[in-house]
């Protein structure tokens, strides 16, 4: 079984590299299952987490769709994420909204950002936009 998971591990690290993030990601994610399970590779849990989330914020975050951004809200929560991280998530998604004129789902997402951690840096263009005061003022 050890074999299997260090062979599944440098597959993904190579599906990574060569940027087939789809795949790396159904790796990883894998190998987090497995490792719930029975853990083999405990001290490479921590990295394998960094990375999957590295890929997560890069790739669906910055560039996703918002039907993506939010499927993939219970992936990213999984991983552990600081309070000022996951207010980013929901930042972004905002920021989703708001490209694709829904502007109250947009003012909504991110008031949970603001609620999660309110001194969320990068607000003040889509708090204007969206009529937002944040708490000190914009």
């Amino acid at each position: 079984m050890v074999s299997k998971l260090r062979a599944i591990v440098l597959s993904a690290e190579a599906y990574q590299i060569l940027g087939d993030y789809g795949k790396a990601t159904a790796l990883y994610e894998t190998v987090l299952e497995k490792e719930g399970k029975t853990p083999y590779f405990k001290q490479f849990t921590e990295e394998i987490k960094v990375r999957l989330k590295k890929v997560y914020f890069d790739l669906v975050f910055k560039n996703g769709e918002t039907e993506e951004m939010i499927d993939c809200i219970p992936k990213v929560v999984e991983l552990g994420l600081s309070k000022r991280e996951m207010a980013w998530v929901y930042k972004k998604i905002a920021e989703s909204y708001s490209k694709e004129d829904f502007l109250e789902e947009a003012r909504e997402t991110l008031e949970k950002a603001l609620a999660i951690y309110p001194r969320l840096e990068g607000t003040e263009k889509i708090c204007k936009k969206l009529g937002l005061k944040r708490a000190g003022g914009l």
